[in-house]
């Protein structure tokens, strides 16, 4: 008898429960957007149309500033996960042994460009395809990264791309 009665009490549950998602539809107003909106708090101001060059440039002294704060950090002993304090001190070694200016050397060898769009500072990348002839043409490819990410999300389609196999 009480296991009818909790199933009966489960289907009835479960039933109340879809038929109030099917019956109540929430009525959003649509989603406002303006036309031309501005992402400084600043007020409104032209944007600088202008496309400038850019290379990655980071000093010698904020590199060694970095890696001594880090080797001055002492990384204390997490009670109850050995794993994680085992990734800490190889990832402080990875971090120490990075050599920052061979791949700033390679990020520097893309055409790299900066500007600005409604109030934002934006930095991209021009990776162009050579043309066959003078008949091909040649069709624009934006690649957006999302957040948190970078260009370097997509290196490898750089290549491919800039030597015409895709």
């Amino acid at each position: 008898m009480s296991s009818w009665f909790f199933l009966s009490v489960v289907i009835i549950s479960i039933f109340s429960i879809l038929l109030s998602f099917y019956v109540h539809k929430p009525d959003f107003p649509p989603l406002e957007i303006e036309p031309d909106d501005y992402w400084k708090l600043e007020d409104p101001e032209k944007d600088d149309d202008t496309i400038y060059s850019y290379s990655i440039d980071v000093e010698d002294s904020r590199i060694s500033k970095f890696k001594k704060q880090l080797e001055s950090e002492k990384l204390l002993p997490t009670l109850y996960n050995e794993k994680y304090d085992n990734y800490m001190k190889e990832l402080k070694q990875v971090l120490l042994g990075f050599d920052w200016k061979q791949h700033q050397h390679f990020l520097n060898t893309f055409k790299q460009y900066r500007t600005e769009i409604e109030g934002l500072k934006i930095h991209f990348l021009r990776v162009s395809t050579p043309p066959k002839d003078k008949k091909t043409r040649v069709v624009p490819l934006l690649i957006v990264h999302g957040f948190p990410g970078s260009f370097w999300d997509f290196f490898k389609a750089f290549f491919y791309i800039g030597y015409g196999i895709i």
